[in-house]
């Protein structure tokens, strides 16, 4: 993986499952790759104590490992392709309605700061950046790093990492004032 230059946080993601897969091949027995197969996938499956999210994405990244296996001849065929995936059910996700915002705001006015009360410098910039949020729709990643010089006028000017795409999102005019507060 390393000779692909993945980023670390990819090459993390693996090292857990690697590991949890070593442990499972040690206690069964198993010693070499080509003696895996779907009803051993079914049972190091079993094993996890995790949500279905999670599960679906450690399936994901299994079935990768062991395509890679198989693609450099380690292998004769998937053991975990035909591993169904967990079912998920992901209620949807709704916006916050007009009472849970006043509710947000009012509880950053109410924010303690380094002088022991509330609404100090510090209440007003976490005001300004649940607003930020807000009206932005911005990832906290992407709010967190956020600097002047991305802010023209009324757009927020982004670089994309995961697609490598320049983004920019509008904001409306009435609230810059705020991003720039919280910029200070």
């Amino acid at each position: 993986m390393q000779d692909r230059h993945l980023e670390e946080s990819t090459i993390r993601t693996y090292r857990p499952l690697f590991n949890e897969l070593t442990n499972f091949c040690d206690k069964t027995g198993i010693q070499y790759l080509c003696k895996i197969d779907l009803d051993h996938g079914r049972k190091f499956r079993h094993g996890w104590k995790t949500a279905a999210n999670t599960s679906a994405k450690r399936l994901e990244r299994l079935r990768a490992f062991f395509r890679f296996c198989e693609e450099n001849k380690w292998i004769d065929e998937n053991p975990v392709a035909k591993l169904k995936a967990p079912k998920i059910n992901t209620p949807p996700t709704l916006p916050f309605n007009q009472d849970q915002i006043r509710a947000i705001l009012k509880g950053c006015d109410e924010f303690w700061g380094s002088n022991k009360k509330p609404g100090g410098q510090n209440a007003k910039r976490l005001k300004a950046f649940v607003l930020l949020l807000r009206f932005s729709g911005l990832r906290i990643s992407d709010a967190v790093q956020l600097s002047d010089e991305k802010i023209q006028g009324n757009k927020i000017f982004l670089y994309t990492q995961k697609t490598s795409v320049q983004v920019y999102v509008p904001i409306p005019g009435r609230e810059v004032s705020v991003w720039l507060l919280f910029l200070e």
